[in-house]
């Protein structure tokens, strides 16, 4: 009789074993919303959620870089837009200075409007981004104009960056090469923004403009800043719609990982209290039984 209750009694204690295991996954489930946690819970539905979880990680890095790219070429936007709007005011100077010729005071402060271009546009292209210079091609580490002698007035100006653009990187090793470097942003059909600015300046502190050459060297500079201006829009278009893409498969990767992996929480919830009960009334039977069997041996 004593070996059939040590059987019960054995047979109870496992069944209440298996219920404080069951309990512990339930609450991993409810915990961490997967229904597999390490291997031995499934080993082909845990390799899958590692794989999605992977993929997951991936596409967010993706779409991160791809911000960061978008965020520079919009420096690049806003700057070129800047240089287009000083190469329209030199223009509006030369008009102004066709028409004023002999108004010396006049000549004066547009000579002074001049330079404050001149220095102006001399910082756009000196802009950086991310402790890097966006138009020193790729010397990104040094200022790619240097003014000769560093004070206004502005003589001269040289270029210490080179026309290798380092590229807008692309998921999967790829880039966008475009023609962001200096030389290229400066200089359109043999004309030299800066160099031109300062002709102009050097023209208006003799008085005299010769109005049509400069008006047609403007109108290039101002043409190849609204194209290089163009070829940044056409990627950044691009950029936007690679994160779409991007985006979408998170969204499905997601979904892989909801229908395959994650718990279905109020179920679990349910199991859990299912479970709790049953390791309850498992505990009661165990009590009893080892009363009873303890009275036996008393008798």
């Amino acid at each position: 009789m004593r070996i059939d209750d040590s059987t019960r009694f054995q047979s109870h204690l496992s069944s209440l074993q298996n219920h404080a295991s069951k309990a512990l996954q339930y609450q991993t489930e409810i915990s961490t919303g997967s229904r597999v946690n390490k291997p031995s819970d499934d080993p082909a539905l845990y390799q899958l959620k590692d794989e999605l979880e992977q993929r997951l990680e991936g596409l967010q890095t993706d779409q991160k870089s791809l911000s960061q790219q978008a965020t520079r070429l919009n420096h690049y936007d806003s700057s070129l837009g800047s240089l287009a709007e000083n190469v329209r005011k030199a223009r509006s100077l030369v008009q102004r200075a066709s028409n004023a010729s002999s108004d010396a005071t006049a000549i004066a402060g547009m000579r002074n409007e001049m330079d404050r271009l001149i220095d102006g546009s001399l910082s756009l292209l000196n802009s950086e981004e991310g402790g890097r210079y966006l138009f020193a091609g790729t010397r990104v580490e040094t200022p790619p104009f240097q003014a000769q002698g560093g004070t206004s007035p502005v003589s001269a100006v040289s270029y210490q960056g080179d026309d290798r653009f380092p590229g807008v990187p692309l998921p999967g090793g790829r880039s966008l090469q475009l023609p962001l470097d200096g030389r290229s942003v400066t200089q359109t059909e043999g004309v030299d923004l800066l160099n031109t600015f300062i002709d102009l300046r050097n023209q208006l502190q003799g008085s005299v403009v010769d109005a049509e050459p400069a008006m047609s060297r403007l109108v290039k500079l101002e043409n190849g800043l609204l194209q290089r201006r163009g070829e940044v829009g056409s990627a950044t278009s691009y950029l936007s719609q690679l994160q779409s893409h991007l985006q979408a498969q998170e969204l499905h990767t997601r979904e892989q990982l909801a229908g395959n992996v994650e718990t279905d929480l109020p179920q679990s919830i349910t199991n859990l209290l299912q479970n709790q009960t049953a390791q309850q009334a498992t505990f009661s039977v165990i009590s009893r039984q080892a009363k009873l069997s303890l009275v036996d041996f008393l008798r």
